[in-house]
């Protein structure tokens, strides 16, 4: 949050309010962080549909990350990424009763 004459950096949306007391505000949130973490979940879903259970491997490092973003409060599309990505995870950890659930 920074007054309403300060311009936001690159890669930022920015949003400017009256607040009572404190005048005109400026609110910003990096938007370029998020176009990549939706990004990255996005292609880790693909990624991991794609290669199947030779993918097992990386499923639990890679898990820890997805688990992270499930419930991502700032941005939708990062949760839906990440549920998908999760469903893939799962799928290529080889256990049929993983597969069920889908």
């Amino acid at each position: 949050m920074t007054s309403a004459e300060e311009q936001p950096d690159e890669g930022k949306t920015s949003l400017t309010a009256k607040i009572r007391g404190l005048g005109a505000m400026n609110f910003s949130m990096n938007t370029d962080a998020l176009v990549r973490k939706a990004g990255a979940l996005s292609l880790i879903s693909q990624v991991s549909d794609r290669m199947g259970k030779t993918f097992a491997p990386y499923v639990e490092p890679v898990l820890e990350v997805v688990k992270e973003h499930i419930a991502f409060q700032y941005n939708k599309e990062i949760r839906k990424y990440s549920l998908r990505a999760f469903k893939s995870l799962l799928e290529a950890s080889g256990d049929p009763s993983n597969i069920q659930i889908f």
